[in-house]
Parts: structure tokens; sequence; C-alpha cells
């Protein structure tokens, strides 16, 4: 909090002589006459008597008795005075409360001094009435108590009771079903000065304008009966506070009794309390708190009835209209996608993660994960789950595994160049300067196991140097276990019984910059190094099974089966075991890291798994035993690509060379693909466009063993085509010529309604390392016709044959400069094709280059009508009947938020729309879901449209549980 001093104040001495008043400060005070005015330029009261001082302060903001206090002595830490406070209480000061404290300080000039300091406030303003003892044999605290009880407030100051009772404002969250109203500017809103918690669709926050008093609105999913929830929420809020007390009761409510809670606790160095109500409609529950310092408990009472009393949750079916834009739907009971690979199969989900979310660890149990993403990390509660964003400072860094300790308390995880080891309960933390890689924990619990970078030039990635360590945590001494020239080492892994330290390491492999070594044993205290592998495998990490029998291990392909000697991928589990010689085959999956813990492993999916990120649960004896499954009929590389080229050869029922590929003959080419696939990878394509995404990884290991064949060039490119076909309604555009080498793509060839995929060149970038652009996106979301062409130099000649010849005539009239007959040949294409954006695009611009309202309104018109879902039009056509239809407005700006849920644009003019038809709590819940997805200038406007300050670049930085001061 920053203390900013009255600059101006009107000092005037009364009838009676001896007094100080201050009619700006509201304040009056006798001076007895022992005591010595002192002039002093910075404090305008200031009193001596044999060396003895005593002032009254005021400053221009008002604040609760305790934050002044915790202010006061941070300024005297930092001023470097050492302080100790000897006791503390309530005071009454003018028929206010306040608080007396009594301390000892040493000045940083060395002399000593007793302090007595009284905080009191009163209609906006605060003051520090401060008595200083130097003279030991002068006692003045009765005097100084005596003066205290003479201070006298001069009158109301009717301006600042105006301001601080406020007016009642609506507001509102999804989309108007939940609103409530609050009194402004006694409460301001402070939403966007904390990070949005990935756990809650949509939030309010707001702070009591005198300090103190932090209200909380925020909507989830609903889970469970009303008082399931309620006691889910009473939960989470108890984690606030250390020795928290809880208790149910009533309130009244706009409808009836409110069930709530009262809980009571201390947040250092102040006791607290938070009155929490969840309310449950439908399919949604509306959580509500307000906490505040124990001493406003009177003070907030009113404004926590108040919010009951005005607080609504209506049911969408319930409601007089639909939501102003739609909600998220309930989600569906978690299951595992058929396309994701066979081992995930039969596992379940048991935390999704969002874009940018990694698990960092999982806790001892399997019930909880600490989990890192692009704001603040959180934990995530299994048998809650809730997700609870937690206050790390530094953050994890999300592309290392962290460690659990053993007891479940501590979370070991690195940041940069620092290992930071957290307390979560409650929240402490330790830092240790190490570049560690990765972190395991020792028998101990002031052990870690570190795998220490000790170079990485990233230029030269061939060259890297690492050790083993343990790291004694309380001390930060470090030990060397094992250290090499050019050594790699992953894991790792303690054993279940706290013996055996398991990892990798290349001592007997190639020392390269990628880890391909051995899985390795040795004692956890040091000693022999035993290797349990026969062959070097590119090995990512170790966990050990509950039994302690088996090693998992997380790996890519064997580089020397593939030819191919940069980085692995590592996404499969293998199982090696212990007690005997010999490596049981891995079971495939697309796995970026994973955890052991007691009969369950626990497996987060690479992100880019067909759109399925998240953490499975696994029982280890499955993955055992799918791993011997998989390990009988899975092929290597060179192994599926030779099959690939006989069943396609197969398929071809002649001599390559004499094919003449056709859209008849191409989904047969596709299925002899798909069926090598299926048998020698088990890697099972399905013809679904999400699935793509894992199609260049797939060819980019086939053509890597397979260089410069063809045929497998022929069966991916069916492949791509056919799903294409099947999925985005893509048509083969094929010129009947024998099957030869494929050709170099041509360029970008087409328009607004047909574009141009060249299904077998695109893999044939491959072959000069270049990614994959696929087109499903694209597929996705233009609108415009695909042509799955071959050969490339076909293009020109297949795109004028799928034209139309009305979008081709409208061209011919634009060049020739008859805009408004080219601009009627548009329109008609547009209400054939009312999704395709290019086309609606390219319209709208020849109508706008026209200057013509009438033909745009027209057009916009024309392309609603037809079912136009293009965001631009929808936006222009609800601009356009703002005034005169309200009603066409909002169904437009409706659609365009479907059209892109990203697009904080149509929620803005949505909100717009909203408050002009008198609906201000449904416009503010449109402004606010739009802000986490807005431009700098778009934050700005809807700022002011909510009438807050300006915020600057880093709103989002605050943790979502923190109070402002």
């Amino acid at each position: 909090m920053r203390w900013l001093p009255l600059l101006v104040l009107c000092a005037a001495v009364a009838a009676e002589e001896h007094a100080f008043q201050s009619d700006d400060w509201n304040v009056r005070m006798p001076i007895p006459e022992a005591w010595k005015r002192e002039a002093n330029k910075d404090i305008p009261l200031m009193l001596s008597q044999k060396g003895n001082l005593v002032m009254l302060i005021g400053f221009t903001v008002q604040a609760v008795p305790e934050n002044m206090r915790a202010a006061y002595e941070a300024e005297m830490a930092h001023a470097h005075h050492a302080l100790k406070r000897l006791r503390s209480e309530t005071v009454r000061v003018g028929g206010e409360t306040g608080i007396e404290a009594e301390y000892d300080l040493k000045h940083a000039t060395g002399s000593m001094m007793r302090v007595y300091v009284t905080f009191f406030s009163r209609q906006g303003l605060s003051y520090r009435f401060v008595g200083v003892r130097t003279n030991e044999a002068f006692e003045i605290l009765d005097e100084y108590r005596r003066m205290r009880g003479s201070i006298r407030f001069l009158r109301e100051r009717a301006e600042w009771l105006e301001a601080h009772e406020g007016a009642p404002v609506p507001h509102g969250l999804l989309g108007g079903l939940a609103a409530w109203t609050l009194k402004a500017p006694r409460w301001r809103e402070t939403t966007f000065s904390r990070r949005r918690d990935p756990a809650v669709l949509e939030g309010a926050h707001f702070q009591l304008a005198d300090g103190g008093a932090w209200l909380t609105v925020r909507a989830v999913r609903a889970n469970g009966t009303p008082a399931e929830e309620l006691e889910r929420l009473r939960a989470y809020l108890c984690t606030f506070y250390a020795n928290a007390k809880a208790r149910s009761v009533e309130c009244p409510g706009r409808d009836g009794p409110v069930a709530c809670a009262e809980i009571e606790g201390a947040e250092e160095p102040f006791p607290r309390q938070i009155r929490c109500a969840a309310v449950t409609e439908g399919a949604w529950t509306v959580q509500l708190w307000l906490e505040n310092l124990a001493s406003l408990n009177d003070a907030t009472k009113k404004d926590w009835e108040d919010l009951l009393r005005g607080f609504q949750l209506r049911a969408a079916s319930k409601a007089t209209g639909l939501p102003a834009y739609p909600l998220e739907p309930a989600p569906a009971p978690a299951r595992t996608p058929a396309r994701l690979d066979p081992l995930l199969r039969q596992s379940e989900r048991w935390l999704a993660l969002g874009d940018g979310e990694f698990a960092v660890a999982i806790d001892p149990t399997g019930t909880r994960a600490l989990v890192a993403t692009e704001r603040a990390p959180y934990l995530f509660d299994a048998a809650t789950g809730e997700r609870k964003t937690l206050a790390l400072e530094p953050p994890p860094d999300p592309t290392v595994t962290g460690a659990w300790s053993p007891d479940g308390k501590r979370v070991a995880y690195t940041s940069g160049d620092t290992i930071v080891i957290a307390t979560l309960d409650p929240l402490d933390i330790k830092t240790l300067p190490r570049r560690a890689r990765a972190l395991a924990w020792g028998p101990g619990g002031d052990e870690l196991y570190v795998v220490e970078r000790l170079f990485d030039d990233r230029a030269v990635r061939r060259f890297t140097s690492e050790r083993l360590v343990r790291l004694t945590i309380s001390t930060g001494a470090a030990a060397t276990m094992l250290e090499y020239p050019l050594a790699r080492i992953g894991g790792p892994a303690l054993s279940p019984d706290g013996k055996t330290l398991a990892f990798v390491c290349n001592k007997e492999a190639a020392r390269q910059g990628v880890l391909t070594g051995h899985a390795c044993l040795r004692p956890a205290g040091g000693g022999e190094l035993q290797r349990v592998t026969e062959a070097a495998r590119p090995f990512a990490g170790l966990q050990w099974s509950g039994d302690g029998r088996n090693l998992y291990a997380l790996c890519g392909d064997d580089p020397e089966a593939t030819g191919w000697q940069s980085s692995p991928n590592p996404t499969h589990l293998a199982v090696i075991p212990v007690a005997e010689d010999g490596e049981v085959p891995k079971a495939p999956a697309r796995i970026l890291r994973f955890w052991s813990r007691g009969d369950d492993v626990f497996m987060q999916t690479h992100p880019d798994a067909a759109g399925e990120n998240g953490v499975y649960r696994l029982k280890g004896k499955a993955l055992e035993a799918a791993a011997k499954a998989a390990g009988a009929g899975r092929a290597s590389a060179p192994e599926a690509a030779r099959l690939a080229v006989e069943r396609i050869k197969q398929a071809l029922k002649k001599e390559p060379r004499k094919f003449r590929p056709s859209p008849e003959n191409m989904a047969e080419v596709a299925q002899a693909f798909v069926s090598a696939m299926d048998e020698a990878r088990a890697a099972r394509l399905d013809y679904a466009l999400d699935a793509l995404a894992g199609l260049p990884a797939l060819a980019d290991d086939l053509l890597r063993a397979e260089p410069g064949e063809p045929l497998l060039l022929l069966g991916l490119g069916a492949y791509y085509g056919e799903t294409l076909r099947r999925s985005a309604s893509a048509e083969w555009a094929i010129k009947s010529q024998e099957w030869g080498d494929v050709q170099p793509r041509g360029p970008a060839c087409g328009n607004a309604l047909t574009q141009c995929v060249f299904p077998f060149e695109d893999f044939e970038a491959v072959r000069a390392g270049a990614d994959l652009d696929l087109a499903r996106e694209g597929a996705r979301a233009s609108g415009a016709r695909l042509l799955l062409v071959y050969p490339p130099s076909y293009a020109e000649e297949a795109v004028r044959k799928a034209t139309p010849d009305g979008y081709r005539a409208a061209l011919e009239k634009a060049r020739a400069g008859e805009a408004a007959e080219a601009l009627e040949l548009l329109g008609k294409e547009l209400e054939k094709a009312p999704s395709n954006a290019a086309l609606a695009r390219e319209a709208l611009a020849l109508s706008l280059a026209l200057g013509r309202k009438d033909a745009t309104a027209a057009l916009l018109r024309r392309a609603v009508d037809a079912g136009s879902r293009v965001k631009e039009v929808l936006l222009r056509y609800g601009d356009e009947r703002a005034d005169q239809d309200p009603a066409k407005a909002l169904e437009a700006y409706r659609k365009a938020y479907d059209a892109d849920p990203s697009d904080a644009a149509p929620l803005i003019r949505l909100g717009l729309l909203y408050k002009k038809t008198g609906k201000p709590e449904v416009a503010e819940a449109c402004w606010r879901n739009a802000y986490f997805s807005a431009d700098a200038g778009e934050k700005a406007e809807i700022r002011a449209l909510l009438g807050l300050a300006p915020g600057g670049t880093a709103d989002e930085d605050a943790p979502p549980n923190a109070p402002e001061d």
C-alpha cells in the first residue's frame, strides 16, 4: 500500500490558545501546557518535552488499522530500523476503532527508544498518533493516552459519506444468467488485475474502496448437489488459512434462505473471515465469497446480505431469453477417444490439459498433480476436480519433469538455472542455484538426485556434458555420483524400497547429443554400476513399477534401426525386467512424460496427440501386458516401410510404372497403406481429419527408413487425400498418366471458390527435411472447394474446370471496370456458398470500394438470409441493423461469436447493444468475458466501458486469489 502525506494542511489555533486544529484533516486536539510545539515542515503537529516526542500525522487515504500498522512496520524495516512489537490492542479514538501498538525501536544510528503508535481512520483519512520516549527517566504513556483521548473530529464529511455509501450498480456473468448488484464506488472492480484461473468459466473480483475486504463471484461447471458444491467451496477456501475454522449458517436470499458457510482463520499477520455461498442452477454453479479482515466483520455484513438478496442465477431453460453468448456445454463423462493409440485406449483420462499446460509432478498417492501453464501454475486435486492456482515464484519450467517428495509435502522442480523446493501447505519456497535437467528425491527428506547440465551448446548439440550428483537440500552441498567425458544421463528414479537408484547413461554407448544409452542401477548411497539392458536405446526417462520388479522407460525409435541420428521422438513406453536379462519391447503410444505411482502409471500425451492433451491413468500390469503384446508383432520402421510397399504393389495389380492413378483407385491404395500400418506399427489410421496431426511423424519415420521409394509417397498421399475426401468433402482432380516420380509442387493455385492440395508432393518435402504443411485446418474453415491434384502441372486446368462460370464472369467484369455487374454476380455466388469466408471478403471489399451503402446493405442482407457464418459479414450486418432492428443485430453478433469465439469484437458489440437496450448487467457479462481474448486496444476499450482505470501490460500477472492493497 502506498501512503500519501496530506500536502495541504490548514492548521489554526482555536479559541483556546493551546490547541491544534486542521480543517483539511477534520481533527482537533488540545495541547497540554507542559509540551512545546516544534516546527517541522514534514510533520504538522510535533510536540516535545524533556527529549520525548508526540506527533500526529495524516494521510489522504482510507485504510483499516491493521493495514496501517503493517505499512508502518514495513517502513521501519525499509529504513533499516530494528523494530520489535511488544504488544498490540484495540482502542477507541474520537469514536472510531483503532489499534495501539508498543515497540522497542533501535534506530539505524544505534540509539534505543520506546515507541507508542495508535493507528485509526475516519471518512477517507488515516492517522498515526505517535509517542517516542527517548528519556528513560520520563514515562509518557499516560500523558500520551490522555492526549489521544482529547482528539475530536470536527464534522461529518458529507462528500466522503456519499461516495463511501455508493449507489447500486448491476453486474452479471454467464451471458446474463447470473446477476447481482454492488454499491460503487464503495466496491471497485479488480477483475483484470488478476490472472485468469483455468478452472473458472467466468469470474469477477472486487475490493472494498477503503481496503481490507475482497469479493469474488465466479462461475464453474456444476459437479454435484448444491450441498456438495458448497462443501467443495468451503474446503477450497479453508486452504487459504492456517487453522481455519468453519461453521454453517443461513442468510436471507432473493428467493428464500441461502445456505452459507463462515470461515475464520489468519493470514499473517491479520485475523480474517470469509463468508461464502454456492448457488447451483442447471449445469452451472456460481461461487460467491467475501473475505475481510476480522476488524471489518460488522462493516461488511450488510454488503454480504445485500449481495445475496439481489443475486440470481437462472438456468438457460428457465430464462426469458437466450444468454447473450453461447455457454460452454456441460462436460461429457471422461472417456478415451478411439483415435488415440492402442495403449491409451486401455486407459482413462485422469486430467484434461489445455494448450500450454504440462504436468510437472504427480504426488505419491496419485491424487494430485502440479501443472505448469503459460500463466500461473496450479495444483489439481483428482478427488474434487479443483484446480488451485499457486503463487510459486519462480514458476516451474514446463519442459522439465519435477519430483514430489515421498511424504507428499514438498515438490522439487527447476526454473531456469535454479532448483526450487516448494512446501505446499503452508506455502514455503527454498531455492538452490543448480542447472538441473532431471530430479529425483533421495531416501531421506533432505536429499535430491540431480542430473546437472555442465555444458550445452545449442548451435552444436552433438557435444553435451552432464553429471549425476546427490544434493543435500539443507546445506546445498553436492556429492558427485557419476561423471565422465561427454556424459548424458537420464532419469533418475529411486526404487520403492529406497535402496537402489536407476538412471540412463551413455557410458557404454555412443557419446552424442542424443541420449542413447543403457538403463543402469546403482546403490542409493553410491557403489558399483550395474547395466540392465543389452542394447543401447534412446531412453528419455525411467520409473519403477510398484512392486520393484520392473523399470518402465520412456523411449523413442532406435536411431540405428532407422538410420536417423538426430533427436529421437520419445513416444513409447518400454518395460525392462530388473531381475533378469533382456528387454520387453515397447508399447506404442504418443507419450511426453510419465509417472509410476503404486499400481498405476500416469502418462501425459504429446500436445499434438489428436488434440487430446492430458494425463491418462493405466494399471501397471496392463502396461506390461500391452508391451508384451505389442512387441510380438511390432515391426521396425524399415520393416513397416517394406510391408507398405508390398501391400501397395498388390493393390495396384500391375507394374507400378504402368499404374495410372484415378479417383476410383485411390481408395484401394489408401486401404492397402492402412492395413500395412495397422499390422506393422499398430498405428490405426481411421481417416479422421483430426488424426492427420500424427501423420507427419509417421511419414517422416517411413521415408527416412526407405528414402526415395515412390510407392511410399503414393500410399501416404492416397491416405492423406482420401481422409480429406471423406472428412472435408475434397475431390480428386487427376490427369490420367502413368505413375512416375513425384514432381515438385507448383506455386499456390486457386481462388476464393477453389483451392488445390497436392497430396503426394506434400510428403516429398520430408526428403528435404521440411515440415509437412497439411491442409486439415484450411479444409476445416475455408469453405472453398478442395481439389486433390495430380500431377502438379494439372493444377491450373483443374481449377479452371472446377470454378463456377458465375465467379469467373464476375472477375472478368471487375477487370473490365464493370464493378456493379461484378458485385451482382458475386452476390449470387455468395448465396450459393454463404460460409465461404474468402468469397464473402471479396464481395464485401468490392461493395465498399464502390462507396454505395445501399449496395453493401443489400449484399449483407443477401448473405445473411442465405445463412452466412462469416464473421466479418455478420458483424457488419449487425452494425447496419443495430439501430433499426436490435433483435436481428443481436442474432448476427451471436452468430459472429459462434464463428470465432476467440475474437473479442462480437462480444464487445453485443455488450454495447445490450447496454443500449437497458440491460447493463448483460452488457458487463459480455465485456468481462471478452477481456481475456482481446488485444491491447480492445482491452483499453473494455476498461473504459466498465468505468475502470486504464491497465498496464502486467494486468494478468497477479495470482487470482491474491488480495490487493
